[in-house]
């Protein structure tokens, strides 16, 4: 299991992510940074300038958020996606939901936390604990 602070380091815990549930106590995050960032992290989703000038920053995370649901579903591959902005906020979008493309997630408070959290490169950051530090 790596440090809170070598996770934090990488842009892991902190604001915003994305949670990919793959089993029921298993969750791998993904962290969100915009495009200026990507000589910090090694790790994570980067959001072109370009998506950002057009649709704003958060409006660019959901535009992608759904695209990597979309393919992850079709592949099979989550049971349920978080797009997570705060410790009270955050679009839902399950895997009982149909592949479309333009499909609206609902906005929810209820927030995965606990279980095993993983990097996206497999290791352990957290057990049983949020997934974020505030």
């Amino acid at each position: 299991m790596i440090t809170c602070l070598d996770a934090l380091e990488q842009g892991y815990l902190i604001f915003p992510y994305i949670i990919w549930r793959r089993d029921e106590f298993d969750y791998v995050q993904i962290p969100i940074h915009r495009d200026e960032l990507c000589d910090l992290f090694e790790e994570g989703l980067f959001i072109p300038k370009s998506l950002e000038r057009d649709y704003g920053f958060h409006k660019a995370i959901l535009e992608l958020f759904g695209d990597i649901w979309i393919r992850a579903k079709r592949k099979k591959s989550p049971k349920d996606m978080y797009l997570v902005f705060s410790p009270e906020a955050c679009w839902h979008l399950s895997s009982e939901c149909p592949v479309t493309k333009g499909r609206s997630p609902e906005f929810t408070s209820l927030i995965p936390k606990g279980g095993h959290l993983y990097a996206l490169s497999g290791d352990l950051l957290r057990i049983n604990q949020p997934h974020y530090v505030i």
